[in-house]
């Protein structure tokens, strides 16, 4: 079973634990998430956990052998005694960093920020580990390189928005625990975070180099709206057109091909 980035470890333990294995076969994770149903939630020792745990496994995988897979299991009572994660609850969004975010004068790095903030609150703490730059993705369905998230940090780290840590990790300094509350982000809104980011912060605009009207931006390098690109387009076609017909009837390429 897949752990979405917001999840309660309690209630998709009582979920495997009912219906066994998602895919048929032994899971370490979701073995683990049994056995802490069965330490935490029906109060058995280390000894009767690892009875417990092996019992489900061979009646959930017909093809789980005990002796291949004991360290396994141990390893998995032994992790069991940490008490049930909890990312369920709501990650509220400040109007001080919601304001630090906007002080940011280009539209990417307002976003890409604003992903940093959400996904750093999923754990409770200010810091993002490097190893999250793939759930940034995800969450904000963008196909940005490492190359760029590095230069982005760098930035950021620069203005004194992050600084990073000995642990391949990066603490995020303007993130705040109380404060006016402004959006409240939930397990619905964590995987389409640019609907949430535009609700907050607006679209990206840019101003057309012929109309001179403001348009919503579809692309990074846009320099037209779609009329005037379309005209833009029918006038290079003719030219085009024009240069072809006269290169022709100069006895150039276009007449050796005919």
């Amino acid at each position: 079973m897949h752990k979405s980035l917001m999840f309660n470890e309690e209630k998709l333990a009582v979920e495997i634990y009912k219906n066994g294995f998602s895919s048929g076969y032994f899971s370490f994770g979701e073995a683990l998430l049994v056995a802490k149903y069965f330490r935490h939630t029906l109060g058995y020792g280390d000894a009767r956990t690892k009875s417990a745990v092996l019992l489900f496994c061979e009646r959930n995988d017909v093809f789980f052998r005990r002796v291949p897979n004991m360290n396994k299991i141990k390893k998995i009572v032994n992790k069991s005694a940490k008490p049930y994660v909890n990312k369920s609850e709501p990650i509220c969004l400040y109007e001080e960093e919601l304001n630090t975010i906007r002080s940011l004068t280009e539209y990417k790095n307002k976003k890409f920020l604003f992903s940093i903030l959400v996904l750093s609150k999923l754990n409770q703490e200010s810091y993002l580990a490097n190893y999250r730059w793939n759930d940034i993705r995800t969450t904000m369905h963008s196909k940005i390189s490492n190359k760029n998230i590095s230069q982005l940090m760098y930035q950021y780290n620069t203005l004194g928005l992050i600084e990073p840590t000995r642990y391949e990790s990066h603490k995020i300094l303007f993130s705040k625990k109380e404060g006016t509350v402004i959006r409240e982000i939930n397990q619905k809104d964590i995987y389409n975070l640019n609907s949430v980011f535009v609700e907050l912060f607006g679209r990206d605009t840019f101003r057309c180099v012929d109309c001179d009207a403001e348009h919503e931006r579809k692309s990074f390098n846009q320099k037209r709206c779609k009329t005037c690109s379309e005209k833009k387009e029918r006038e290079n076609h003719k030219l085009r057109n024009r240069r072809y017909y006269k290169n022709i009837s100069d006895g150039g390429r276009g007449a050796r091909n005919i």
